[in-house]
């Protein structure tokens, strides 16, 4: 399975890993290549923390990767020794592949990430809204951390398409290692149109970026949004990391927040909790993009649905600086740039967390603020072992049914089931699904006992 890590070298790493994997074995799935033993070494390899990444040791993973630095850095030296040590232990004729692919990477993704900034279009605060109107009555489809390419993964889209007919989908982000062109088509451009032929429906489709995105420098991700509704027309272009979306009747409005980008910008791995100073690095949102938001919030009358990747919430693990003064799990830096304006934001949605989690209605904050609805919908993609599933750290902002119970997603066959949401305008109600993860090509089934549908909240938007 997918096991994504959470810096931009080791994610391209795996990237350069899974892509030399699918060269030489063509046939094999998404899920076979995430479960190969050489993925499996790779992610021992990346997911170690500081202490043992600096010992001296015979990983074939790690060394394969620091050859590829040496030969980078034309530091000959550190590459015969490397190259030495490597003799001994016979490796794969892939890990050599995966090395060349890997410095192609690097020269690739050096520079600072893409971006555009609405202040240098002549459209101004105009730019990146979508001249696209929602039907007032709309059915749209929400799904998180996507990009995956696996069959669960376009099962999933497949169920939106058919089951619930909905007439939009939105992406929360997240495509799978690091959004390298080739990733950007096998994981998530392909998958759609393999189920829209499969299926003889298409949707328009808006995303926003998550970390993965910008791993790779983030020129895949624009070429997607440039494409991706290609076949609806001019209308339907997303300019930008970020957009606004409007109903006909100017009832709703979707925002879709860049809140990664930040966070690329500083190239800061979140690994090290210890020293990693949240105030100033963790995701949110550029200072000109927060401006070009807070007048869409300020001039709109409707109600307001805001999409980002990173939440302002976690009710399973920590968001803020151990010893800090703040609430754990909260977000700082959200906090401050959009507190004074969650009065005006009706629903807000996030992925990264690849869980469920449907917060407390009304919930109070720091500073008489007040987070109307919210939900976590990171699950829809990425597979996590049921055994690897967190506990709620903080239930206290967890929603609770009448029975007391946390609303939370099932299991099968090992992994936490995926999840997504299906937002109704016309009856102002959002519900969320849950369907079974799987490896291989064969759909499984609900087990006993667990209902496809989570919750039912109406009003979605009050």
């Amino acid at each position: 399975m997918k096991i994504p890590a959470h810096n931009p070298h080791d994610a391209l790493w795996q990237a350069a890993c899974a892509r030399a994997l699918h060269k030489h074995e063509p046939g094999h799935s998404t899920h076979q290549i995430d479960t190969h033993a050489i993925m499996q070494q790779v992610n021992s390899h990346v997911h170690q923390d500081l202490a043992t990444l600096l010992q001296e040791d015979d990983n074939i993973s790690k060394l394969f990767m620091s050859l590829a630095y040496a030969e980078h850095n034309h530091d000959r030296q550190q590459t015969e020794r490397i190259k030495q040590k490597l003799q001994a232990l016979q490796p794969h004729f892939t890990w050599e592949q995966s090395k060349n692919l890997f410095k192609s990477y690097l020269m690739g993704s050096a520079g600072a990430p893409v971006y555009r900034d609405w202040r240098d279009s002549d459209q101004k605060l105009n730019f990146s809204v979508v001249d696209y109107r929602l039907p007032d009555d709309a059915k749209i489809g929400i799904v998180g951390d996507w990009g995956t390419g696996a069959d669960d993964a376009k099962a999933l889209l497949e169920e939106l398409l058919t089951e619930h007919k909905i007439d939009l989908l939105l992406h929360l982000g997240d495509i799978y290692f690091a959004c390298l062109e080739e990733e950007m088509l096998y994981n998530f451009y392909n998958p759609i149109q393999d189920v829209f032929q499969k299926t003889g429906q298409s949707v328009p489709i808006f995303t926003i970026p998550g970390n993965h995105e910008y791993y790779a420098g983030g020129l895949a991700f624009y070429q997607l949004i440039d494409q991706l509704n290609d076949n609806f027309g001019e209308d339907y272009k997303q300019q930008a990391s970020y957009f606004c979306l409007r109903s006909e009747s100017d009832q709703w409005q979707i925002l879709g927040i860049d809140t990664a980008y930040r966070e690329a910008l500083q190239n800061v791995s979140v690994n090290d909790k210890k020293n990693y100073d949240f105030d100033a690095h963790y995701p949110g949102i550029l200072d000109t993009e927060l401006e070009w938001h807070k007048h869409k919030l300020d001039s709109f009358s409707g109600k307001t649905l805001v999409l980002s990747h990173h939440g302002l919430l976690s009710a399973k693990t920590p968001l803020n600086k151990p010893d800090s003064t703040q609430l754990a799990y909260l977000s700082p830096p959200l906090l401050q740039q959009l507190g004074d304006s969650l009065a005006d934001i009706h629903l807000w949605i996030w992925g990264h967390e690849h869980d469920f989690t449907l917060f407390k209605k009304n919930l109070a904050l720091p500073n008489n603020t007040t987070l109307r609805n919210a939900c976590l919908l990171g699950g829809s993609a990425r597979d996590t072992l049921e055994s690897k599933a967190l506990p709620l750290a903080y239930p206290e902002i967890a929603f609770h049914d009448a029975k007391g119970k946390a609303v939370e997603a099932g299991s099968c066959n090992g992994y936490s089931n995926h999840t997504y949401g299906v937002l109704d305008l016309g009856a102002n109600k959002i519900a969320y699904y849950q369907i079974p993860a799987w490896s291989g090509t064969e759909r499984k089934p609900l087990p006993s006992g667990q209902n496809k549908c989570l919750i039912e909240v109406c009003p979605a938007l009050d």
